[in-house]
Formats: structure tokens, C-alpha cells, sequence
């Protein structure tokens, strides 16, 4: 299936830690959003907690 939002996208790779460090792309209105990585940690425990939310009572919902 055919993204016609997504035009074009790059990864920048840091060859001496073997990650990725910069994450970009562009939309079809030429938006530039850009993820960047730093302090990476690999193997590392997270708590249950830290992915638990629950929104607001009066929270608006959009569907998508």
C-alpha cells in the first residue's frame, strides 16, 4: 500500500556506536519532522508504570 503523506525520509547511522542517531522525513506538504536519538541504553528494565495512562474524564477521543 502506497503512502501518499510520506515523500521522502533518511536515517543517519553513528558507524562508531553501530545505532541510529537521526531519524527524518518529509510529508506531502513538505513538513520536516525529525527524531532524534541520544544516551541510548540497550538491555535496559523498565517499569510496568512507566507505559500506564489513563486519560482525563473529560478527555476527547478522535478516531482515526
Amino acid at each position: 500500500k502506497q503512502n501518499k503523506e510520506l515523500q521522502k525520509a533518511q536515517i543517519l547511522v553513528n558507524k562508531e556506536k553501530q545505532v541510529i542517531a537521526q531519524m527524518k522525513y518529509w510529508d506531502a506538504m513538505e513538513n520536516e519532522t525529525i527524531y532524534q536519538f541520544t544516551n541510548i541504553e540497550f538491555d535496559k528494565k523498565i517499569k510496568d508504570e512507566t507505559f500506564k495512562f489513563t486519560p482525563p474524564k473529560d478527555a476527547q477521543i478522535s478516531q482515526y
